[in-house]
């Protein structure tokens, strides 16, 4: 059977409301705002005085709520001042249409949801009644080109360290600036170059010989904690002390390790960690 298709007017515009997967809404103003107010007493306006008239699901579970339980709430009781402000600044300063402006919500588990929104006034009679909006959530793209860039940031800093390491003299008088540029690159806390020896029974030892800590987080050789390195035996690292011996790389979440594995991590303060082994002397 086929379905009727949507009546014009009113119908079909609730039809492509109801079906469209973009977040959309319709907002009113009460009272109506007079355009030719001051625009900061415009911005003042609209957050004060916008409510949602209509809709979508879509744009319902971005808040985490139902269209019904939208309708006829105040833009303060959705998102908060801070970020629309600057906004709906641009959306006024552009004759009451905006295209692609950026907005941030917080969450609440501290993360960011990024989106994009697109709003066009509805001025009648020298007043603005109220307003559409689109919203696209971009987040991913958002977090995928952070990555990018950070992926990218990295690499500079490693092509920065081996052009220091082909200079004259030793390695050694570069490694401390190679190694902040390598931390600063990659977000971490702290960055350390370690070589493996072996204590007299044989057992691994890893010793610290150089170490880079962002602002709060320094580390030096010779702090207590590995002064003179670590026995990978008696702080239960044998493990991956061996994965680095055989050249496999490790990116690890601390939390996921088991309890004696955990202990040094944690005594030093790390949530995570990445090791990488270098090859010297055909060894790693």
């Amino acid at each position: 059977m086929r379905p009727e298709p949507a009546p014009a007017g009113e119908g079909l515009y609730g039809a492509l409301l109801e079906l469209s997967t973009e977040a959309i809404a319709r907002f009113e103003l009460q009272p109506a705002m007079r355009v030719d107010l001051a625009p900061d007493d415009q911005v003042a306006h609209v957050l004060r005085h916008a409510r949602i008239a209509q809709c979508n699901e879509a744009y319902a579970r971005l808040y985490d709520r139902s269209a019904p339980e939208m309708t006829g709430r105040t833009v303060a009781e959705v998102i908060p001042e801070a970020e629309r402000r600057e906004v709906i600044g641009h959306f006024v300063a552009s004759g009451y249409r905006l295209a692609h402006g950026a907005l941030a919500h917080a969450r609440a588990d501290g993360s960011t949801r990024w989106m994009t929104a697109n709003a066009l006034g509805l001025v009648r009679d020298g007043r603005l009644q109220g307003y559409w909006i689109t919203l696209h959530d971009v987040t991913e793209r958002k977090r995928m080109e952070a990555e990018r860039e950070r992926r990218d940031r990295i690499l500079e800093a490693v092509a920065f360290g081996a052009a220091r390491m082909l200079e004259p003299g030793s390695w050694q008088a570069h490694a401390d600036a190679v190694l902040a540029r390598l931390g600063r690159a990659a977000d971490a806390a702290r960055a350390w170059v370690a070589e493996s020896l072996e204590d007299p029974d044989g057992s691994p030892r890893i010793v610290f010989r150089f170490t880079w800590g962002a602002r709060g987080y320094e580390v030096a050789p010779d702090d207590p904690r590995i002064r003179g390195g670590i026995s990978t035996r008696r702080v239960g690292l044998e493990r991956i002390e061996g994965e680095l011996r055989g050249g496999r790389p490790l990116v690890v979440d601390v939390s996921t390790l088991p309890e004696a594995e955990r202990s040094f991590p944690a005594r030093m303060g790390s949530k995570a960690f990445a090791a990488v082994p270098i090859l010297a002397n055909g060894a790693y």
